[in-house]
C-alpha cells in the first residue's frame, strides 16, 4: 500500500464535478463496507452493490488504481465473523486513508 507521499498526483476537478461524484460513491461504498464488516456482515453482494454505483464511471484514470486498493481490501472482509473481520479492518485502513486522500485532491 502506498504511502500518501506515495500517492499519485490528481487534478482537482471542483466539488460539484461528475469525478468528484465518483470520488464520493467509491468512498460511501467503502464506508458502508466498513460499518457492515464491524457487525461481521459483508456479503458478496454487498460488496457488488458498494462497487457498481454508475458514478464510479467518473473517476479520473488516475484515481483507478487507489479504487483498486479499496476493493481489493473490501473484498477480503466478505464473509468474515466479526472477530475476523475486526482484525482485517486494520490492514485495510491504509487504503482508506488513500482513498479520502485522493477524493480530497479531486474534489478540490
Amino acid at each position: 500500500m502506498p504511502s500518501t507521499a506515495d500517492l499519485p498526483s490528481v487534478k482537482a476537478y471542483g466539488a460539484g464535478s461528475p469525478e468528484c461524484a465518483g470520488m464520493s460513491a467509491a468512498l460511501m461504498g467503502a464506508t458502508q463496507i466498513g460499518g457492515l464488516a464491524d457487525q461481521g456482515k459483508v456479503t458478496q453482494g454487498d460488496f457488488e452493490a458498494a462497487y457498481t454505483t454508475p458514478l464510479l464511471n467518473g473517476i479520473p484514470i488516475d484515481a483507478v488504481p487507489i479504487l483498486a486498493d479499496m476493493k481489493t481490501a473490501s473484498m477480503s472482509l466478505v464473509g468474515l465473523d466479526a472477530a475476523a473481520a475486526q482484525a482485517q479492518l486494520g490492514n485495510s485502513q491504509g487504503a482508506l486513508s488513500n482513498l479520502v486522500a485522493t477524493a480530497d485532491a479531486v474534489c478540490s
